[in-house]
């Protein structure tokens, strides 16, 4: 059986594509220059071919000829749809290509979860009742489904009838992957991507708007000598802490909180109610 939210996820990936016009615009920029870029590849690919290379491969072509279509089925028959070795060349220099820039930053902001309805997020509000923590891990399969329906939009082209044939796609897709796997060259970091989180039901949300949260991990709550043992251990495992990536209200009384990864032992959620700074500002003027 077909887990339906997935179907869903893939819509609304769709939807929120459709609804930003910079994005669609990037989309179909890049996917017109991946397009273009294949038919040259293909005439490089025959122009680096010698005069003998090609008398050779006549004898090939005249056999070919005779027994064309002769018991093969439709399936293995080439497709108009052919993958060239110049598309790589053009992925390679992709993420200089601003309309790249475009699209990744739109597909990091949506692994945030950013402009995602709140009910996507928590389908049934029984399930958080008030004064309530839930922790829950990402679906890595229902945001792989939300990005490649925002991939899907632009695909003019008649030889990609499946999800499959749709190369574009999958190389904007690879590239992306690419970009997110590959650490950084000046700081040796890779893109910090949402994993773990909580949800929180609070009424102190809806009588302090401006209320933060911070999550406390074990480690910080031990005496000097056992966060001495516990700094040796860290080393040993170098495994950083987990890091707040998203705070979100999802409604007055109801948080959002995403980490990149998950931590091994969680003390306690803090909360920190102080009032943000607000800067006044003092007009004078005479009175008459």
């Amino acid at each position: 059986m077909m887990d339906v939210s997935y179907v869903e996820a893939w819509r609304l990936g769709k939807e929120l594509a459709l609804r930003d016009q910079a994005f669609t615009v990037a989309l179909s920029r890049l996917r017109k220059a991946i397009h273009g870029e294949a038919p040259k590849g293909s005439k490089t690919e025959c122009q680096k071919q010698t005069r003998g290379d090609s008398l050779r491969g006549l004898d090939g072509l005249v056999s070919g000829l005779h027994g064309i279509n002769s018991g093969v089925p439709p399936e293995e028959l080439p497709s108009e749809g052919t993958k060239h070795s110049s598309l790589e060349n053009l992925l390679d220099s992709s993420p200089n290509s601003p309309d790249f820039g475009e699209i990744l930053n739109w597909v990091i902001e949506k692994l945030h979860f950013d402009s995602v309805p709140a009910n996507y997020l928590l389908s049934n509000p029984r399930s958080l009742p008030g004064e309530t923590l839930r922790f829950l891990h990402v679906d890595k399969n229902w945001i792989d489904f939300l990005i490649d329906g925002a991939l899907s939009i632009g695909n003019h082209s008649a030889a990609a009838t499946s999800p499959q044939d749709d190369e574009a796609r999958t190389a904007i897709t690879e590239a992306i992957n690419e970009y997110l796997n590959k650490p950084d060259p000046t700081l040796g970091l890779r893109s910090q991507i949402p994993k773990y989180g909580f949800l929180l039901r609070s009424q102190l949300f809806a009588k302090f708007p401006h209320i933060a949260v911070a999550a406390r991990l074990a480690s910080e709550a031990l005496s000097e000598k056992e966060k001495e043992k516990e700094k040796e251990k860290e080393k040993e495992k170098e495994k950083a802490a987990p890091f707040i990536l998203v705070q979100r209200l999802l409604a007055v009384d109801t948080i959002l909180c995403l980490f990149d990864c998950e931590p091994e032992e969680l003390q306690s959620v803090i909360y920190d109610a102080s009032e943000p700074e607000v800067i006044q500002c003092w007009f004078s003027s005479r009175s008459r």
